[in-house]
């Protein structure tokens, strides 16, 4: 299977650890694997690159060129599954999605905080989570949180 993890950078973050452990997970099951940043931040990169998993850099200071130049990125790349990890990853997950996919969309929730549940930014992201095939909570918190503000997206 094609996958593709998608992520803010490759700093030094739990997001970014859990990232790199499942693009070696997968790699070492035969699966081809590759990593999508916006943002060069490298702390990770030599280990992907040490085990053979390309990384897709796609660096654009204008936000709306970003988000389409990232759209066109995951709709040509043939992938099986995109994983995201993160809030704007995981919006620009499911907006890549939005018009038909061929793709599975699976998005990570890291830490819900339930303050952003009521911030207009929450609630646009939480909308474009009806495009995600499976919305995967770190945490039973995280879980409880979505399914009070959004039950639509139980299943």
């Amino acid at each position: 299977m094609n996958f593709l993890l998608f992520i803010d950078s490759l700093g030094s973050g739990g997001a970014q650890r859990q990232c790199v452990t499942l693009a070696k997970m997968l790699k070492e099951q035969n699966h081809n694997v590759a990593v999508l940043c916006y943002s060069k931040e490298t702390f990770f990169a030599a280990h992907l690159e040490g085990i053979g998993v390309p990384i897709h850099w796609k660096i654009e200071n204008n936000y709306l060129k970003r988000i389409f130049r990232i759209r066109r990125f995951i709709r040509r790349g043939k992938y099986d599954a995109v994983i995201s990890y993160m809030d704007v990853p995981n919006f620009l997950n499911c907006f890549s999605a939005v018009g038909g996919k061929s793709w599975k969309v699976i998005t990570g929730e890291r830490s819900a905080k339930e303050g952003i549940f009521s911030t207009k930014q929450g609630k646009i992201f939480a909308w474009f989570q009806r495009y995600t095939d499976h919305l995967v909570c770190n945490s039973h918190n995280a879980k409880n949180m979505w399914l009070k503000y959004y039950p639509q997206y139980k299943n």
